[in-house]
């Protein structure tokens, strides 16, 4: 299964895309990837260290490359590394554009909206990033999720919270055995 996971800061996304990757198997792949690895080669940065530096430095280096490339850079590159063959279960934890959720959706991903309360969300900004600025949260890559429609919808409030997750993964397994089992494919790949 396919999975991409979007939501506001510190929703859990990353949590959960962890979690996929340690109890399933999942292979964690980002839009941003690429973008980390240049910045970090270019401007010496630690892009796990997010701190209001680091942050503001990778909004506006998307935003530069993206004038360059087009808005659709980081999701064609994003789309040329996919494993061609479904057996491999991906996990993409930084959708944040309307545009690549329709992409991934023409790669059989499934989106899942990630949840979070409020305080709950805003404690763990500043137990993660306690220098991330107000404006930060404000930057179009983190305000445009909010115009995707879910496939799924799952709260991260708290680590028993996975068991929503658990379930899709799980049913949409099954459902895929099946799909194999009765040839439902013409011999070929489900991707």
């Amino acid at each position: 299964m396919r999975v991409a996971l979007y939501g506001p800061m510190c929703s859990g996304k990353t949590y959960l895309a962890n979690y996929l990757v340690n109890n399933y198997g999942y292979l964690r792949m980002g839009f941003a990837d690429k973008l980390k690895e240049v910045a970090q080669d270019l401007f010496g940065i630690d892009p796990s260290n997010k701190n209001n530096f680091n942050r503001k430095l990778l909004q506006e280096f998307s935003d530069d490359i993206k004038k360059w490339g087009g808005e659709d850079i980081f999701v064609k590159h994003f789309v040329e590394r996919l494993p061609n063959m479904t057996e491999f279960s991906v996990v993409c934890d930084d959708l944040r554009y309307p545009f690549e959720a329709e992409a991934l959706r023409k790669k059989h991903f499934k989106i899942i909206s990630v949840n979070c309360y409020e305080n709950i969300r805003q404690e763990r900004i500043l137990k993660l990033y306690p220098d991330t600025s107000p404006e930060a949260q404000q930057h179009k890559s983190e305000q445009d999720y909010k115009e995707i429609e879910p496939d799924y919808t799952v709260w991260s409030n708290n680590p028993s919270d996975v068991k929503k997750l658990d379930q899709i993964v799980n049913s949409k397994n099954k459902l895929d055995e099946w799909r194999i089992k009765n040839d439902l494919g013409n011999g070929l790949h489900l991707n």
